[in-house]
């Protein structure tokens, strides 16, 4: 395919041909064959179709997290980062800038050297990780494509329905500092575990280095140089997956049967259940002596192996209720039957009610359309993600206090006219709505005008948190990964669960 024009390139195409790789270098891993593999991978770093999909992704991304005119990225700019993008072990030319503590006068190619780090972080992210889908055991649900957060929770809630009759399980949460983790850990041992082309290990070992030299801070000229690990498309989350790949196995090998004195212990080794996402980590089991062995464990291979930092470790069972994920979990008697009951934290509820707060009292002078336009997508994705779980009333709670602060907001406005003309001005009364297909009618609902440059007026309304339906969450096939040939399967997976809470 030639750089030719950016507008003219067929995106389906490039998708196809690049998704073709990908799909063929994870069938390769399932089936051991590493050379196949690694000829894979040398193809797709030097593909065309690979490197116009990652600067699309990456400036699409860019866009949504920076809306300001300034990281603005023209098509001819996109096809000259297109063009001399290699994997090639070397600090861009703005970052060069600032180790020289010289200046770059044009503003566009400023924006293209912020953005070329990022464009090879992502690219060696497209060879590598269909390699490693093959590999990464059925329990990991964090920093994998095609699992979601309520994936995991559908895993727990699984789990108990399973020890029913033991009446509570116990839990060991460990939560492992991420970023902290990838400046201490052995660089070499885990570019060896790896086992991946030489050009790609020489540039994920330029980018450790650079980690380990900004924690130190050996040299100050280079203080500036920061790779961000939260980035959707950054490689130090897929490293630092692969870092946690194989720690179950060795607490399993490393718990000693003879020191637990259980009769039945090939029973309980076998339905130990362990949960990760990202860099959380939680073992299920019914039995506590086995729990705390694992917490004594789980200590000694992260220190000595992965050399992995620890800032959070947690002992509790489900009759005292546990947290995971910003979710709450706690085993209660309901008509007699031993029942889990999931629902979002005390902090979760906290959080979204001191974002709306602080939202509200910013824009005291705009418009009820503009906050409208600004608490909706708050409110909704808030809804969205804890609505797989039992959360009608914890909805209409948080819905009464969010109706609280604005009516606040509305006659603290308009001080000289009624509160009923006020009320009637901002909270239409006998009002019909229509929400996810249903109708509601209320008289409490915050209504927003505004008039567009032909003089159509323009009408929306702030939907109601308690509208927000409760759902049931189908968990993820376990053996399933987006880079098999099931596309009906994933497509109706994406289709139909829309999260994006964070």
């Amino acid at each position: 395919m030639s750089l030719k024009k950016w507008d003219n390139v067929d995106w389906r195409l490039v998708e196809k041909r690049v998704f073709r790789y990908q799909r063929r270098i994870y069938e390769a891993s399932k089936r051991g064959d590493n050379r196949i593999v690694k000829g894979l991978q040398k193809k797709i770093i030097s593909s065309v179709d690979s490197k116009l999909l990652v600067v699309k992704q990456v400036t699409i991304e860019r866009r949504k997290k920076y809306s300001r005119d300034g990281l603005y990225v023209t098509s001819e700019d996109k096809l000259r980062l297109a063009s001399k993008l290699r994997i090639n072990s070397r600090l861009s030319l703005q970052q060069k800038s600032k180790v020289a503590s010289t200046q770059i006068t044009s503003e566009s190619l400023l924006i293209l050297e912020q953005l070329e780090e990022e464009t090879k972080q992502a690219l060696c992210l497209l060879a590598l990780e269909p390699e490693w889908e093959g590999r990464i055991l059925q329990h990991c649900y964090g920093l994998r494509p095609g699992r979601w957060k309520q994936d995991a929770i559908e895993a727990i809630y699984s789990y108990s329905i399973k020890t029913i009759s033991f009446q509570r399980f116990h839990t060991f949460f460990v939560k492992v500092k991420n970023k902290k983790s990838l400046r201490d850990m052995d660089i070499k041992k885990l570019l060896d575990k790896l086992e991946t082309l030489p050009i790609i290990r020489n540039q994920l070992y330029f980018w450790l280095s650079l980690e380990r030299i900004q924690k130190h801070q050996i040299e100050n000229e280079v203080n500036n140089i920061k790779f961000d690990n939260k980035e959707k498309y950054s490689v130090f989350n897929f490293i630092f997956n692969v870092a946690l790949e194989g720690l179950i196995e060795k607490v399993r090998n490393e718990i000693d049967p003879t020191k637990l004195q259980l009769k039945t212990f090939s029973i309980f080794r076998n339905s130990l259940c362990v949960i990760r996402y990202s860099d959380e980590i939680l073992f299920l089991h019914e039995n506590a002596e086995l729990v705390k062995k694992v917490d004594e464990v789980v200590d000694k291979l992260l220190q000595k192996s992965c050399t992995l930092t620890i800032s959070k470790k947690v002992i509790s069972s489900s009759n005292k209720g546990f947290d995971f994920l910003k979710y709450q979990f706690l085993m209660i008697v309901k008509n007699g039957i031993n029942k889990l009951k999931i629902s979002p934290t005390r902090e979760a509820q906290v959080q979204i009610l001191s974002d709306i707060r602080e939202s509200i009292k910013k824009n005291k002078a705009a418009s009820s359309y503009k906050l409208i336009l600004l608490l909706t997508p708050k409110i909704l994705a808030w809804g969205n993600y804890y609505r797989y779980c039992e959360c009608t009333n914890i909805f209409r709670k948080i819905s009464h206090y969010i109706l609280q602060k604005l009516r606040s907001w509305a006659f603290r406005r308009d001080k000289r006219n009624g509160r009923e003309n006020v009320k009637e001005r901002y909270f239409p009364s006998n009002r019909e709505y229509t929400f996810e297909g249903k109708h509601y009618r209320d008289n409490w609902i915050l209504n927003g005008y505004s008039r567009r440059e032909n003089g159509v007026i323009d009408k929306i309304w702030l939907p109601n948190l308690s509208w927000v339906q409760r759902k049931r969450w189908i968990g993820v096939i376990k053996s399933k990964s987006v880079y098999d040939r099931d596309h009906h399967y994933w497509n109706f997976r994406t289709s139909y669960y829309k999260v994006n809470y964070n």
